[in-house]
């Protein structure tokens, strides 16, 4: 077989330097284009011109042309029928060029892809091995149900005992990209001979194969763990330095293999566990040895592929969930992560990712993480966003009854301080969201519970989500015992003259409600309480939080006869108002109180009853008890937590 044939490929043909060159000497766009399609012109002529005399040189030079043309993103589909016309010489550069141009032009899906099946399997049976690495790249790179009639040859070749190395190589990484598209045509692989080939090279390649074969039927090759595990095992002492990447062995084949056995449970064989647990010790070792201080090329290659190792060896023990003694260690590791101010944002990002798993895992898990936690409150200030979302991704995922207090003051401090700079708009929902759903699962009582939620209302300001609040007044109506409470702190906030348009919302809509509870307590008389929701309404420029107060005004005519004369000329003044909801709302509560019906009027004003229409779900209150009954509606969810979920 011809071997290492590639180099005399390439073949000397100064006009496509030449024409490269012009390329580049071009000042503008404009002009390149010109130029571009000057040459395709010619190309074009000299392709139907020549068509039947056309030599393999001059075709050679032409598509050379063409497909840097099709790289600069110029449409040259007019000359890839004489690219695969290349694919059938018998010449080295004109079929390298041939395969390298269909590899880069052609897609699954393009018509012209059944049309170069028969070279290619012309070549797979070929004795060239130039020829089979060829194909068999391209097919690869392609890839698409059209090479399903090649999966038999390629089969051959995969269990033919004078195959070359780079030959098996992509013979693997053809069954594996159909694999992806239809399963069913890939034959029987010899998986636990090729387990046993020594070169690396066609173990990774195994591997890949493998784990996506396995992720689909894992139970089917549940029996190649143990030489899964072996191979692991012998990696250190077997490598050939070709695969040694900045002193590490092979850390693409590692990775695949510890991604392999996140498909299976632990195993039952305690030999077979024990040794597992060792060698996952073993690459824990290493972590010591590891300088993020050195910012040199060759180091920082080596800390990545070490990280990559390092980081599927955690998910691998998070899955096994049987050794604490690791998983221990494992948050000691990522602890120190953190406090390591010359590590890499990617590598915090990833340890906090992880640190989010260890959270989520069980509670023992989650209280070893807890010592780490001030750490983690200290990556909300990361100059990375992702970092920053990460870290709150933490933060909720280690929260409980005994952290919630700190670690929801914590949080409210963190959006007082981007709603101050006005900065993490994208992250700032995500942030209110957690906080509120944080305080109903953990509060201790429902008057902590109504405390922090006025916080986070009045941080949040107008970028909480209508949801949030609404969620905030149903627990409110359906706990009596907090109805006092509520009403007068937020008949407080609507005082300060910087209350924002969702305080606003919440609070006129509350006092509407059960302001007759506290308009015995000095400063609360119904006078002081109209003027305090009053002074707000003709400063806001929202007309769905001026619906809102007019509500609240109609209540206040049923709780404060008083106040009937005033409220009576506001809706006379927005009886022509231009938003058609407002002035329905005026002409209908005015009409009203003109029937001059007591007992309509009380019927239409009670109270907001209990949301009993929901399914009962009340919060974590702790040990604390609650006088009311009341049922709630479902609990607020975090969506990113349900999509996890799926």
């Amino acid at each position: 077989m011809a071997t290492n044939s590639y180099t005399h490929a390439r073949g000397g043909m100064q006009g496509l330097s030449k024409f490269i060159q012009s390329i580049r000497q071009c000042k503008n766009p404009e002009e390149e284009e010109k130029l571009v399609l000057k040459e395709t012109a010619k190309f074009r002529k000299k392709i139907h011109e020549q068509k039947k005399s056309l030599d393999g040189y001059t075709r050679r030079k032409v598509v050379a042309k063409l497909l840097f043309v099709s790289l600069l993103g110029y449409d040259v589909e007019f000359g890839y029928g004489e690219a695969l016309k290349l694919l059938s010489s018998s010449k080295l550069p004109e079929k390298f060029l041939g395969y390298i141009t269909c590899g880069v032009v052609l897609n699954e899906s393009h018509p012209l892809v059944p049309q170069i099946i028969p070279s290619l399997r012309a070549d797979l049976e070929s004795n060239n091995e130039g020829y089979v690495g060829m194909a068999l790249a391209v097919a690869s790179n392609i890839g698409g149900k059209s090479f399903i009639e090649l999966s038999p040859t390629v089969a051959k070749l995969i269990n033919s005992p004078s195959i070359a190395t780079s030959v098996l190589q992509k013979s693997l990484m053809f069954m594996m990209r159909l694999f992806r598209v239809s399963p069913s045509s890939v034959p029987a692989i010899p998986f636990e001979k090729l387990l046993g080939v020594q070169n690396i090279g066609v173990l990774t390649a195994t591997m890949n194969l493998l784990v996506v074969v396995a992720s689909e039927n894992n139970s089917a090759y549940a029996s190649l763990y143990p030489n899964v595990l072996d191979m692991l095992r012998r990696i250190g002492r077997t490598a050939e330095d070709d695969y040694v990447y900045y002193r590490v062995t092979a850390p693409w084949l590692q990775v695949k293999i510890l991604q392999f056995c996140q498909l299976y449970p632990p195993p039952t064989n305690p030999d077979t566990l024990a040794s597992l647990n060792d060698i996952i010790s073993r690459l824990f070792s290493f972590v010591s040895s590891v300088k993020h201080s050195d910012t040199t090329p060759a180091n920082l290659a080596h800390i990545n592929a070490f990280y990559a190792i390092f980081f599927e060896c955690c998910n691998l023990v998070i899955h096994l969930k049987n050794d604490m003694e690791l998983l221990k260690k494992i948050t000691d590791i990522l602890g120190k992560f953190l406090q390591d101010r010359d590590c890499k944002p990617n590598h915090i990002y990833v340890g906090l990712q992880m640190m989010s798993k260890l959270a989520r895992l069980s509670s023992t898990t989650n209280k070893m993480l807890k010592q780490h936690r001030e750490l983690v409150t200290r990556a909300l200030g990361a100059k990375d966003v992702s970092i920053r979302r990460m870290s709150l991704d933490l933060l909720y995922g280690m929260c409980d009854k005994q952290t919630a207090n700190n670690i929801v003051s914590e949080l409210l401090s963190y959006l007082q301080k981007i709603s101050d700079e006005n900065t993490d708009v994208g992250l700032r929902d995500e942030l209110v969201l957690k906080v509120a759903i944080l305080a109903e699962k953990y509060s201790p009582h429902y008057k902590w519970y109504v405390d922090i939620m006025l916080q986070l209302i009045l941080a949040a300001g107008e970028n909480m989500a209508e949801h949030v609040w609404y969620r905030c007044i149903k627990i409110i109506t359906n706990q009596e015992d907090v109805q006092e409470y509520a009403t007068i702190t937020l008949f407080k906030a609507l005082q300060n003259p910087s209350c924002n348009k969702s305080a606003v919302k919440v609070g006129s809509y509350i006092l509407g409600e059960y302001a007759n509870l506290i308009s015995d307590k000095p400063g609360c008389d119904s006078r002081t309480i109209f003027n305090v929701i009053h002074s707000k309404f003709y400063g806001l420029n929202d007309d769905r939080s001026k619906a809102i107060i007019l509500s609240t005004y109609l209540k206040f005519v049923n709780l404060f006869p008083e106040l009937t004369p005033d409220i009576v000329a506001i809706f006379k003044q927005y009886q022509y108002y231009i938003d058609s909801e407002i002035q329905q709302r005026a002409c209908e509560y005015l009409a009203l109180i003109q029937m001059n019906d007591t007992q309509v009027l009380e019927t239409l004003c009670d109270v907001m009853p209990a949301y009993e229409d929901f399914q009962a779900s009340k919060p974590d209150f702790g040990t604390s008890s609650s006088s009311s009954e009341g049922e709630l509606p479902p609990p607020l969810k975090d969506p990113r937590e349900e999509e996890e979920r799926r």
